[in-house]
């Protein structure tokens, strides 16, 4: 199909640039082309158009006008004055995280709080919004729906950030104490004076995980001790010989590294140096990050995947959509080379701020995947800690449930390296250009 953009600078990187993703998305072939009159298909802001730009949303971003109540009043569509839906644009300002550009309102620790968000003003945080967007559009355009749309059983990224391999002699032991079971707190601490540290379990995941035909990511925190009063990075040293024998190990295995770039003001070249190990991908710690200043960071360093862009405090899409993309550079206009996973589950999401049941967790976990059964990557996120025998030992346990229902539904890991490859392939000859 040949395409044809208008070429205004107010808005053809932008359309270009989402235009590729729906295309992808539909597996749409696509060439374009300079001219109207060798056009099957005009994007432009005329009536005439197929696809029909909003000029109104893009001058109200030159403006600055970056919150969403600039945007959206009771749906999350793009319209202008006249009333028309600009599907396009919809779509790329909910990828694009616009929302939470030069959003002063911060929780504790610096991050876009999801009380601000449209998603918690319209209750959509668990909806696949994007691919809702996508999906509209496909239908409402008798040029485009005669391609036939790919269909395929989602994925799931799995990971493990590696925050702390020396809590279990105070946590595992209090929490042994409350249960009046001294007999386990002499346990705990034998174990972790003569053996590994207890939360230092990756071969212990890495068995769990192969049962089920699972390979994960592992993100290690190079910094340690803590940060400010409430900010701390790891309690363990990266050139300690057991954590060095374990990041060697995943190395060598289908198992794979990553960095978990800490809360310091350390570059990244400074932080991937003392990993000293090749690595392609990086999460935030406490997924503290603004997408528009880190993410160009990460491009920068030359790293090629990122899966930090999600909510602490709430499961779902931050950028309403289910699969991994390559974020857009807004000042650059132009896309980042980097890949993003963006993560929709996390374990201390349901522990910590929803204080959830183990149960309830599994339970969510369930009707996540069930509602995003086709065409996603689904990113789930186990603390190694959670993974273990006394505080959490219910979740360690909900993590083999998950993992089973995982298996008998069909929902196959997928790697980061898998995923740098599969999404470069998709959309490099189109967003490159």
């Amino acid at each position: 199909m040949k395409i044809y953009i208008e070429n205004d600078p107010l808005f053809y990187p932008e359309i270009k640039y989402i235009f590729s993703i729906f295309c992808a998305n539909k597996g749409i072939q696509y060439g374009l082309v300079d001219s109207k009159s060798d056009a099957d298909f005009i994007i432009s802001d005329h009536e005439y158009s197929d696809i029909r730009i909003s000029r109104e949303f893009y001058q109200k971003l030159q403006e600055g006008k970056f919150d969403f109540k600039h945007h959206f009043t009771t749906e999350c569509h793009i319209r202008d004055s006249s009333g028309f839906i600009d599907y396009l644009s919809s779509a790329f300002y909910i990828l694009g995280c616009i929302q939470e550009i030069n959003n002063k309102s911060e929780d504790e620790f610096g991050r876009f709080k999801y009380s601000d968000s449209f998603q918690n003003k319209f209750g959509n945080v668990k909806d696949n919004i994007v691919q809702t967007i996508f999906d509209e559009l496909f239908n409402l355009n008798d040029k485009l729906n005669v391609n036939q749309q790919p269909k395929y059983k989602s994925r799931i990224f799995l990971s493990h950030d590696i925050d702390t391999i020396y809590g279990s002699i105070l946590q595992d032991s209090l929490f042994n104490i409350k249960k009046l079971r001294p007999d386990l707190v002499l346990k705990v601490m034998l174990f972790n004076l003569f053996s590994n540290p207890a939360w230092l379990n990756i071969d212990r995941i890495m068995k769990i995980e192969s049962e089920y035909n699972f390979y994960s990511t592992f993100f290690w925190l190079v910094n340690r001790g803590k940060v400010s009063d409430i900010l701390s990075n790891s309690d363990y040293d990266i050139n300690n010989k057991q954590v060095r024998f374990h990041i060697n190990k995943i190395h060598q295995s289908k198992w794979e590294n990553g960095l978990h770039k800490s809360a310091t003001n350390d570059t990244f070249s400074t932080e991937i140096k003392k990993l000293d190990i090749d690595i392609k991908g990086n999460r935030y710690h406490y997924l503290k990050f603004k997408p528009h200043t880190d993410f160009q960071k990460i491009d920068e360093a030359g790293l090629l995947f990122d899966s930090s862009l999600g909510f602490a405090d709430e499961s779902g899409f931050r950028n309403g959509y289910g699969q991994p993309y390559h974020p857009y550079n807004m000042e650059e206009r132009r896309p980042y080379k980097f890949v993003e996973c963006p993560l929709n589950i996390m374990d201390t999401t349901f522990f910590n701020y929803k204080k959830a049941s183990a149960s309830e967790f599994v339970d969510f976990v369930i009707s996540f995947c069930e509602k995003n059964n086709f065409n996603n990557t689904i990113s789930v996120l186990f603390h190694n800690n959670y993974i273990s025998d006394y505080k959490f030992k219910t979740y360690g346990e909900a993590f083999k449930r998950i993992l089973s229902y995982f298996y008998d539904s069909g929902l196959k890991c997928i790697t980061q390296t898998e995923i740098i490859n599969q999404f470069k392939n998709e959309y490099s000859n189109k967003i490159d250009e």
